[in-house]
């Protein structure tokens, strides 16, 4: 009831953090936990949803495009390996390792 009063949908949804919640007189502790992971899960599955038809180089450049210099030094692959759409295939190695 309190999105509906306070005009909540949508994208709005997905923007709502700790302290938004609070900020709408959502007080308890556990209903904080709990419509917080509700929400990441519905960004989990937009995110799913609207990276399905696209490319992995069109997410990167959409993504980057949208964070700004959050991402800026970061490249496609470290990105893709966040977001959990490829492996990641980078490890720290040192000279020890590659002597073995």
């Amino acid at each position: 009831q309190t999105f509906r009063e306070n005009y909540i949908d949508g994208h709005k949804l997905l923007n709502l953090d700790a302290v938004s919640l609070v900020a709408l007189n959502v007080r308890n502790f556990e209903h904080i936990r709990h419509l917080g992971r509700g929400i990441r899960a519905l960004y989990r599955k937009e995110l799913q949803t609207a990276t399905e038809t696209k490319q992995q180089s069109e997410v990167y450049k959409t993504f980057r495009a949208r964070t700004g210099r959050r991402y800026e030094g970061l490249r496609e692959t470290e990105l893709l390996g966040r977001m959990h759409m490829i492996r990641s295939v980078f490890r720290d190695v040192n000279d020890w390792d590659l002597m073995e």
